[in-house]
């Protein structure tokens, strides 16, 4: 559901994907379905999203529509007793959400947010390591995601109205390495700092950059997680630990990096493992 840049890339995904079959496209025009079908070889295509929902022989749908229009497209589906992938975010607020999980548990069928991050095997041998000791009691969690952006790359970003901006395309981000380590905040508190910055030329380009709300959870440990426009690229996120001698983890751009400290255990050992399969780097 949806023809856009990710619609395409998760298309060319699933199709070596065994026991998965690319069985219909929709959009919102018959003609941009049509395309996307002929490209990836779909034998149907709906210039609906209605359409879709009613088909009888799709099991699930992927929703790779704008973030605004998440909550409808799910419930349509779900609706209509098609299981759901939707692309992140789910929905736009805590209550549009809750309204989506609500009508997928009354029907008893799968949705889940496409959070891909979650599967990556570093993020997962991290999260082992960490819930086994690996480091020691988890004091804070730090992540950051940025980018330089320009209206021209894609005009939704600047758009209010379609859920535009850096929290919902990149703070998710930092959101889900606090999220994956710590769990659910026990509270939260937002943090405002104003900058006056004086530029004698023309000031940078906007950037996207993930940011947000410092947030306390599990026993106290902090993770801020900036959202907000940012003077340069910012990609990493870092756990620490109390244990002495333990492991500290860092994730920085595609590259991973691991301070071994005096410890050798099989907790470091997944650590590194795991580094070397993601093709990042350990010293």
């Amino acid at each position: 559901m949806g023809t856009g840049a990710i619609a395409n890339d998760f298309a060319q995904a699933l199709k070596t994907t065994p026991g998965a079959v690319l069985h219909a496209a929709a959009s919102r025009s018959q003609a941009s379905a049509d395309a996307f079908a002929k490209k990836h070889g779909i034998a149907r295509s709906f210039g609906s999203y209605e359409e879709l929902a009613a088909d009888g022989e799709v099991d699930i749908v992927y929703v790779a529509t704008p973030h605004a229009f998440h909550r409808d497209n799910v419930l349509l589906c779900l609706g209509a007793g098609r299981h759901v992938l939707c692309e992140k975010p789910l929905a736009v607020s805590a209550a549009q959400v809750a309204e989506c999980v609500a009508a997928a548990r009354e029907r008893n069928l799968f949705l889940m947010e496409g959070m891909w991050t979650r599967f990556f095997p570093v993020a997962r041998a991290i999260r082992k390591a960490v819930a086994e000791g690996a480091i020691g009691k988890v004091v804070s969690v730090s992540a950051s995601l940025g980018f330089k952006l320009e209206p021209s790359f894609n005009p939704r970003l600047y758009e209010p109205a379609l859920a535009g901006g850096a929290l919902f395309d990149v703070g998710i981000y930092p959101a889900l390495w606090i999220s994956m380590i710590l769990g659910a905040p026990s509270k939260a508190r937002r943090l405002r700092h104003l900058l006056r910055l004086r530029h004698r030329s023309p000031p940078p380009p906007p950037l996207a950059a993930a940011t947000a709300p410092a947030t306390a959870a599990g026993d106290g440990a902090r993770a801020p997680a900036p959202v907000g426009r940012r003077p340069a690229d910012l990609r990493h996120a870092r756990v620490r630990g109390r244990r002495d001698g333990a492991p500290r983890v860092r994730l920085h751009g595609p590259s991973c990096q691991t301070t071994r400290g005096a410890v050798s255990s099989r907790h470091l050992r997944t650590l590194i493992d795991a580094a070397v399969q993601a093709r990042c780097q350990t010293t």
